[in-house]
């Protein structure tokens, strides 16, 4: 029996740099397909919107730097942490699957996906914050 495929990007990654030097502006829409093709169920992540890429602490950058083959996997996961529109765990499971679908190696989807498990409670709680002044009303805190 075969296997259906999965997940997958629908679209090129076009960014570019900001002034400041390390965050970058989404230039043309990047969708992502959640399940096998042709669900339907995309997250779609719109142009304008702003990144850092993996948001990896400066400190570590000559042995990870915040891109690489996962670039496209973070971008989505920065925008799904923006929006949370799934629940904080959802989004990070969607992120270690995005990495594997890009063919990302063990070690680094482990190692990202770790630290977003151990550190990405503070951006996930900023962006709630942010959420809520905003008047958005947020189910997945």
């Amino acid at each position: 029996m075969e296997c259906p495929i999965m997940s997958h990007f629908l679209d090129p990654l076009i960014l570019e740099p900001q002034d400041d030097g390390y965050t970058w502006k989404v230039m043309e829409p990047f969708d992502y397909e959640i399940g096998e093709v042709g669900s339907g169920n995309k997250i779609d992540v719109p142009v304008n919107f702003i990144t850092d890429l993996a948001s990896i602490p400066r400190i570590f950058w000559s042995i990870m730097p915040p891109f690489g083959k996962y670039s496209r996997a973070a971008v989505l996961h920065d925008w799904i942490y923006h929006t949370q529109q799934f629940t904080r765990k959802m989004s990070d499971d969607i992120l270690m699957e995005a990495m594997q679908v890009l063919s990302v190696n063990w070690l680094t989807r482990w190692t990202i996906y770790l630290g977003v498990r151990i550190g990405g409670w503070v951006p996930w709680n900023q962006h709630a914050k942010e959420l809520k002044n905003d008047g958005s009303t947020n189910t997945n805190q």
